[in-house]
C-alpha cells in the first residue's frame, strides 16, 4: 500500500500509462508521484508507490507520457525517466497548462498561459513551431492519432485545429452546442470550408452540414471524427 500523501499537498494533474498499470500525478508542492495500480479497477485502493521525486520548485501544472514523463510548471518543462526518476532534459519554456506527446513520441505539444500553442522536438530538445491565434490562455492540447494535426482549447471559449506539417491553422471551432435530446452534438467552424458539423453521441459518427455537404468529406471532417473517437474512448 502506498504511503499517504501530505494531505495539504493538492494534486494538480495526472496521466495514466498506456497499459493502464500506473498513474503519475503532480502536486502543488512540485512533487511527482508514480504509483502502480492493480488492473482490477474494483480495487482502486490497491496501489503502491514506485517513484517519488521533486520535479519543480513550483506547482506541477501538467504532465504526460509513459516511460518518459514530461512535466510543466511555472519555472520550466522537464523530461523524466519514469524508471529511474532521473531528469533527462530541461526545456526553458514555462507556464504550459497542458502537454501532450504525438503518437510516435518524437514530438510534444504545450498549451500555455501566454495564449500560444507550441510543438517541440524531443531529440534534440528544441522548439519546432508556434501557433498563434487564441485570445486567452490555452487549457488543453491533443494530437491527432496520425500526428499531423493538433487540437487546442482555450479560455477564449474556442477550439482550434492546426496543421503541424504546414504550420498553419486548419479550423476555428467557434461554438459547441448539445441538442436537448442528448443524441447530437453540433459545432460551428470557421475555416477553409466554413463548416457546420454535427455528430451523434452514441455512434460517434460525424455528419457534415454545409454547402459542400453532398461532396466527399474533407480532411477536416475526417480529422474531427478521429478526434471525437480518441477523446470519447
Amino acid at each position: 500500500m502506498a504511503e499517504p500523501m501530505n494531505i495539504d499537498d493538492d494534486v494538480t494533474c495526472a496521466t495514466l500509462s498506456e497499459d493502464h498499470c500506473s498513474v503519475a500525478f503532480g502536486t502543488a508542492s512540485g512533487m511527482v508521484h508514480i504509483v502502480a495500480v492493480n488492473k482490477d479497477w474494483l480495487h482502486m485502493n490497491m496501489v503502491r508507490r514506485e517513484k517519488l521525486f521533486t520535479a519543480h520548485q513550483e506547482p506541477v501544472l501538467a504532465c504526460a507520457g509513459d516511460r518518459q514523463l514530461l512535466t510543466s510548471s511555472a519555472d520550466r518543462m522537464r523530461l523524466w525517466c519514469t524508471r529511474t526518476g532521473f531528469c533527462q532534459k530541461v526545456f526553458s519554456h514555462h507556464g504550459a497548462m497542458s502537454v501532450a506527446f504525438d503518437p510516435k513520441g518524437c514530438y510534444f505539444a504545450s498549451a500555455s498561459n501566454d495564449n500560444v500553442a507550441r510543438v517541440w522536438r524531443v531529440d534534440p530538445a528544441e522548439h519546432f513551431v508556434s501557433f498563434f491565434g487564441h485570445l486567452a490562455r490555452l487549457e488543453v492540447c491533443l494530437f491527432h492519432p496520425n500526428g499531423k494535426y493538433l487540437a487546442t482549447g482555450s479560455a477564449d471559449a474556442t477550439g482550434r485545429i492546426w496543421d503541424c506539417e504546414k504550420a498553419s491553422e486548419l479550423a476555428l471551432i467557434s461554438t459547441i452546442q448539445a441538442c436537448k435530446n442528448g443524441i447530437f452534438l453540433q459545432s460551428g467552424f470557421v475555416g477553409r470550408d466554413a463548416l457546420i458539423v454535427i455528430w451523434t453521441m452514441s455512434s460517434r459518427k460525424v455528419i457534415e452540414l454545409s454547402p459542400k455537404a453532398a461532396e466527399k468529406k474533407t480532411a477536416l471532417v475526417k480529422a474531427l471524427e478521429t478526434f471525437t473517437l480518441n477523446v470519447e474512448k
